[in-house]
């Protein structure tokens, strides 16, 4: 695996602000790039907002979760199967999310990071 993105990891799972902020960022420019101009965020919301907006936009992708991650990746397997290495579980499940979102451009990274730390796909797909 890429060293930068084991570094990007390690920077997100001690700086929570820093990661909704890079998600926050990566998803505003995405959603303006793909309208055919660029737009620079010029005001981040607080944390908290920024988690609710991140909510939203997981409940949009629900049923493509449950499909791809959940399903065909088999999502609680492979989060016992790593257990042991947080870091390289959410470098994997960045992987996969870079190759499903295509369609969606997404800072994967800080995405499979909120989606690890939150234990959010664990709920989702209903791992013991």
């Amino acid at each position: 695996m890429n060293e930068e993105k084991y570094a990007k990891i390690s920077e997100y799972l001690v700086d929570e602000t820093k990661l909704y902020q890079d998600w926050y960022v990566d998803f505003n420019q995405a959603e303006t790039e793909s309208k055919q101009y660029t737009r620079k965020v010029s005001f981040i919301p607080e944390p908290e907002k920024i988690k609710l907006f991140f909510e939203q936009w997981f409940k949009e992708q629900e049923q493509l979760f449950k499909d791809k991650i959940c399903g065909d990746w088999r999502y609680c397997e492979r989060n016992q199967e790593f257990k042991d290495n947080q870091s390289h579980f959410i470098a994997m499940l960045a992987d996969i999310l870079t190759l499903i979102l295509v369609a969606i451009p997404v800072n994967s990274i800080a995405t499979a990071t909120i989606l690890y730390t939150e234990k959010r796909l664990d709920r989702f797909c209903g791992c013991e």
